[in-house]
């Protein structure tokens, strides 16, 4: 679409961010970062939709189409005096001409006048060896009324401040109708669309009757194409800026729709529910959404009582617009027994008596009655799945995924005896159900749940050592975490295939076509799990406790750490955050491109790592645990 409007390939390298960052370019948070984008992968995503679609299609399932959001590439607004580099054989047009600059052009005795008839070129550079123009263009859209938005999270508007076209602009309903038309030429209808033009930005203008007037315009786009469309939403945006989004601006937008033709998604709806403050929407149709994990990251958690509950409590709300139950995690994989609940509870009327629910659960997933499992589940689900902080949000704060300083977050929601207690349970049963997929990856999950609510410990003894001056107990702390702790977790995590860094980069490899597209695409994969951005813009956003991630990465930060903490003791100075960030930096920036294999499939005996793990730390555990009841 874009480039039958007079754009080029160049602007649209520039529009799209890379693979691991598209989620965020799509809602206008995010561009060229990780690009550009091979024609490869757009090849391979348009079949790959085809796949999907036929196969949800088949099951019975309603797909939802993308819609135009109003987020266009900067060339939109593209201006003379800048100028465009045209290769051999590219075709480039504006509003006005079009020029095709053909090869056999380019030589030390062309003419430039030649080449700009009939354009607006006036300037020529040629050699034998350099074959290319540069072009100026005017305004393509002199009259379009775009707004350039303010940076995104810590990006700067190299890769952010995304450009947006007032969906009142003749020019929105253009763009939109001609990508809709497309889409549904390319993959049919089944006249549901989403579209989230206000993705953690703020609007121009909080004036209710421009908001409407927003709604109303993005609306009459996809009816301009089908009749039929309905608009499906997400509601984040509502949580994410209350200050901005007050009743009467909410009721605006929502109400530029007429109801029944949208349907919102109550994004966070288990910890941070919306349908409940705005009337259930104003009457528009919504969804009652668990979020539960942000950025896909390792760790139990869970709020089991507010997910077995709220559902009903939202189905029996005065007036309830609920039409449906759904699941938005950032990422999935992890904590099945949080998603097992929440599926099941789609089906049922009333909530489930979780203390039945979770016997029964260790009966299902293991096959047994054995009565210890049936316990560990249960304190399990007492304590680290049953968060109930107010407004608390999943991002795993362990200071072992996150960079090292002297102020890091150390409180837990749980109890770390129930855990303690569960994981022992758990490591008795294991010589008898080590055959089991299920249980291996419960035993290692909850082992490294141990060793992280550990790390936590050790982590404060190497602050205290160090602000007391100790540094033989720094040398201690810090030696027992760097040289024993991590390299255990790392190699526990190995033995199981369910947490390697080797598989993700390998199926993130196997989408390239040739080497210079695996690297683009190894990049990506390793920078959205550590850094986020060239210079951890959102470090640590989507952080794994992964093997080799584990050596390579958080150890490799943890050793730098404690050796300049045992330097400034030993030499006398203070430590400087600063400082130590930029040396950090270093290595964080240098696992993302060391281009180092990592095995895809697991090595090493889990059984004999976990009980090696159990029989040196299960005391220590125990031993802080009595402290802190004690105090």
């Amino acid at each position: 679409v874009y480039l039958s409007l007079g754009l080029n390939q160049t602007e649209m390298d520039q529009f799209f961010s890379g693979p691991a960052f598209l989620a965020w370019n799509r809602m206008g948070n995010l561009f060229q970062w990780g690009g550009p984008l091979p024609q490869s992968w757009h090849v391979k995503q348009l079949y790959l939709q085809f796949k999907i679609l036929e196969r949800m299609r088949s099951l019975g399932m309603i797909p939802v189409l993308p819609a135009f959001s109003g987020i266009v590439p900067e060339g939109i607004t593209r201006t003379n005096p800048n100028f465009l580099k045209v290769k051999p054989d590219e075709v480039v047009s504006s509003e006005f001409k079009a020029l095709h600059v053909p090869y056999h052009s380019f030589n030390e005795n062309s003419d430039p006048s030649s080449l700009c008839k009939d354009t607006f070129c006036t300037r020529y550079t040629s050699a034998v060896s350099i074959v290319s123009v540069d072009i100026p263009f005017l305004l393509l859209f002199p009259h379009a009324n775009v707004s350039k938005l303010t940076s995104w999270s810590h990006f700067n508007c190299t890769y952010s401040c995304a450009y947006v076209l007032d969906p009142r602009d003749p020019l929105f309903q253009r763009i939109g109708g001609l990508f809709l038309t497309q889409v549904l030429k390319e993959f049919g209808t089944d006249h549901i669309y989403n579209t989230d033009t206000f993705n953690e930005m703020t609007p121009a203008s909080s004036d209710p009757s421009y908001l409407a007037s927003i709604s109303r315009a993005i609306f009459n786009t996809m009816t301009s194409v089908d009749p039929q469309a309905i608009w499906l939403m997400q509601g984040w945006l509502f949580i994410s800026d209350p200050s901005f989004w007050k009743p009467d601006q909410v009721k605006a937008l929502l109400h530029g729709v007429p109801l029944g033709r949208m349907i919102v998604l109550d994004l966070f709806a288990e910890t941070m529910p919306v349908y409940s403050s705005t009337s259930s929407f104003y009457g528009q149709p919504f969804i009652w959404c668990m979020l539960h994990n942000f950025g896909g990251n390792s760790g139990l958690f869970g709020t089991i009582e507010s997910i077995n509950s709220d559902p009903f409590n939202a189905m029996h709300f005065p007036n309830s617009t609920l039409v449906g139950l759904g699941m938005t995690p950032e990422g999935i994989e992890q904590n099945p027994v949080v998603y097992e609940l929440m599926s099941e509870l789609a089906w049922r009327k009333e909530p489930v008596n979780l203390y039945k629910w979770v016997s029964l659960y260790a009966l299902r997933r293991y096959g047994t009655m054995d009565e210890n499992l049936t316990l560990a589940w249960q304190l399990l689900f007492h304590s680290v799945y049953n968060c109930t902080l107010s407004q608390y949000k999943n991002h795993n704060r362990s200071p072992l995924v996150h960079r090292p300083s002297l102020h890091m977050q150390t409180d837990i929601w749980y109890n770390a005896l129930d855990l303690y207690k569960a994981w022992k349970l758990l490591f008795d049963a294991a010589p008898e159900l080590m055959a089991l997929e299920t249980f291996r990856y419960d035993l290692v999950d909850v082992t490294r749940q141990a060793l992280q609510l550990l790390t936590t410990e050790y982590y404060r003894e190497i602050r205290s050592a160090f602000q007391s001056q100790k540094l033989p107990d720094l040398l201690t702390a810090g030696g027992v975490l760097v040289y024993d702790l991590l390299p255990e977790l790392d190699r526990l995590l190995s033995s199981n295939e369910h947490f390697l860094l080797g598989v993700w980069l390998e199926q993130a490899h196997s989408q390239a076509v040739d080497e210079h597209e695996a690297q683009l695409y190894d990049m990506n994969a390793r920078n959205q799990i550590t850094l986020w951005g060239p210079d951890g813009e959102i470090l640590d956003y989507a952080s794994k406790e992964w093997g080799g991630l584990v050596e390579d990465y958080y150890l490799q930060r943890w050793g730098l750490f404690v050796n300049t903490l045992v330097e400034c003791l030993d030499r006398g100075r203070p430590f400087k955050q600063d400082t130590f960030n930029q040396a950090v930096f270093q290595v964080e920036k240098g696992f993302v491109y060391n281009q180092r294999k990592y095995p895809a499939k697991p090595h090493g005996d889990t059984l004999e790592i976990a009980r090696r793990i159990f029989l040196k730390y299960y005391p220590y555990a125990l031993k802080k645990t009595e402290i802190k009841n004690i105090l």
